[in-house]
């Protein structure tokens, strides 16, 4: 490389840094995402204190297994995911 050619340089500047509004995005996601798994824990204990007040409520047993599925409780969500189908089962009857 001529130390004098400029294109070269600016290139592998370009090529170092990658494709920076792409990760600005991406760490803007993540960012968002960390901001909206907070508030769900955040809602958490309400939400578990609505179930436990009306546990064959429909809005109840959902919203509690979004936050479980947000919050990566796969267990308990599975288990809402169940118990909300029963209540729909029940509900078409």
């Amino acid at each position: 490389m001529k130390p004098g050619f400029s294109n070269a340089h600016m290139n592998l500047v370009y090529a170092v840094i990658g494709d920076e509004d792409a990760a600005v995005k991406k760490i803007n996601e993540t960012k968002l995402i960390e901001q909206r798994r907070a508030r769900f824990a955040k809602a958490l204990p309400y939400a578990e204190n609505w179930y436990k007040l009306q546990p064959e409520n429909i809005d109840a047993v959902s919203t509690l297994k979004d936050i479980y599925t947000v919050t990566k409780n796969t267990e308990k969500a599975a288990a809402l995911k169940t118990k909300l189908a029963e209540l729909e089962a029940k509900q078409t009857k």
